[in-house]
């Protein structure tokens, strides 16, 4: 099997992306991740624990609107990377997209007080729906600057490296504070407004420093006609690029397990480990840094063992972190700290390493001369995430429904502590161990090497 690219592959006529350029394309990567990774950790608590939702119907709210991302992400995709072309700059796409992002996060963790179960349902799904979209049109424009702004794939991967370590770095201080924040805003939905009010701010300022130092970045045109197809044929036509599929079934797998743990570790810091909105904020830290180590290190490790092996050994070390962070909640917190670090520095060269290798794969031709637009495949990924969003955000709060936790309870049953125990360490480990099959029908990847897959 064979591959060529056509997105990052040598382009005299590309000028060298600027220090300023690069910088900023990190803060684009610190606006999204601000925002997303408190949705991702605190909705699912704050629906149950402030708004009173039952666990069944907030996990229904935050999963169902990733449903109807799955179907539009893909369509979506292909049409802001047209629309660019028609416009030749991305400038409209990024501000347009993220002030509505911004401000459905504000709107999401300021609810109105309503009566209505089902009301409540609704207005957080139609905010979820409307912060997952235009989180949509974001990533896809800036996926796509990542090769308009480098020559080669070297360059591309340097670039996406940058920005995932300097998203990394800038957003774990953030995350940080979240718990802390809302606990010196006075908790409770005050406390949650403060926050969103406070992060929304710190993302607008990255998303602006970035719309603006990259704007007079053109947009590429493809090297080959790319072809507009129906939803479903054009996915019937990229069902060729099997890597890329089973790429994105390994991200699946790791994304509801990374779902699953971030819904459940609030729960879990105060009914497992018995630990305060402080010490919760010492957990996300260590993951993020522990990630932000392991990104680092990620070029060194590829060039070293080769894409594959980075992925299989950082997934089986996933594995063996989740089991000894089981073993660690009978014991003492030190020793959930280190395995909670093993977990998120496997994170960190996954993560780079899936990115890089996922961007290449879907600039691959298919047979037949077939080119299907990026924004199109990009649009797949950011589904695929979505839905791991999705998935992992329903099956927490079906779990949380059958282990029999009380909303709004400051006490819990054995039995469900020892289902919260479970749900953030034994389930996030059995999905790590379900992507190992997808990476062991992975054959290694020549990248840069002539052809189409065939």
């Amino acid at each position: 099997m064979t591959f060529a690219t056509n997105g990052a592959a040598e382009g005299p006529h590309t000028p060298r992306a600027t220090l300023q350029q690069k910088i900023a394309y990190g803060l684009g990567t610190v606006g999204i991740a601000t925002l997303s990774v408190p949705v991702s950790f605190l909705m699912l608590y704050y629906l149950t624990q402030i708004s009173g939702l039952s666990p069944a119907l907030a996990g229904a709210a935050v999963g169902l609107p990733k449903i109807w991302d799955a179907l539009v992400d893909p369509l979506l995709g292909g049409w802001v990377d047209r629309l660019a072309l028609r416009m030749k700059r991305r400038t409209l796409i990024n501000i347009m997209s993220a002030t509505a992002y911004v401000l459905s996060f504000i709107f999401l963790f300021s609810l109105p007080q309503v009566r209505s179960s089902g009301a409540l349902v609704i207005i957080s799904t139609l905010l979820l729906i409307s912060f997952s979209v235009s989180q949509t049109g974001f990533s896809v424009s800036q996926y796509a600057l990542a090769g308009e702004m480098t020559r080669n794939s070297v360059e591309l991967s340097g670039l996406l490296s940058l920005a995932n370590v300097f998203g990394q770095l800038v957003s774990t201080a953030g995350v940080a504070l979240t718990p802390i924040i809302v606990n010196e805003a006075g908790g409770g939905k005050t406390g949650y407004t403060y926050m969103a009010i406070a992060l929304a701010a710190v993302a607008s300022g990255a998303m602006t420093i970035f719309t603006l130092s990259t704007r007079a970045v053109p947009v590429k045109v493809e090297s080959h006609e790319t072809e507009s197809f129906p939803l479903l044929t054009a996915i019937r036509a990229t069902g060729a690029n099997r890597p890329f599929y089973l790429l994105i079934a390994f991200l699946i797998c790791q994304g509801i397990g990374t779902s699953v743990l971030f819904a459940f570790l609030p729960f879990a810091n105060q009914f497992v480990l018995h630990g305060s909105s402080s010490a919760l904020s010492i957990l996300v830290v260590l993951l993020r840094v522990a990630g932000l180590s392991g990104m680092v290190a990620t070029p060194w490790l590829v060039s070293r063992f080769g894409d594959t092996a980075c992925l299989r050994w950082s997934n089986w070390l996933t594995v063996a972190a989740f089991i000894l962070m089981f073993a660690s909640s009978y014991s003492s917190i030190l020793a959930t700290w280190i395995s909670i670090a093993l977990v998120g520095a496997a994170a960190g060269v996954n993560y780079v390493v899936l990115q890089t290798t996922v961007l290449e794969v879907s600039q691959m031709g298919l047979k037949g001369g077939i080119v299907i637009a990026t924004g199109f495949y990009f649009g797949i990924m950011i589904a695929a995430n979505k839905l791991t969003d999705s998935a992992g955000g329903f099956a927490a709060g079906e779990l949380l429904n059958i282990i029999g936790y009380i909303s709004g309870s400051s006490h819990q049953s054995l039995h469900t502590v020892q289902g919260l125990r479970f749900g953030y360490t034994v389930a996030p480990a059995t999905l790590a161990l379900m992507g190992a099959f997808f990476l062991q029908m992975l054959k290694p990847f020549r990248p840069h090497a002539e052809g189409v897959i065939g």
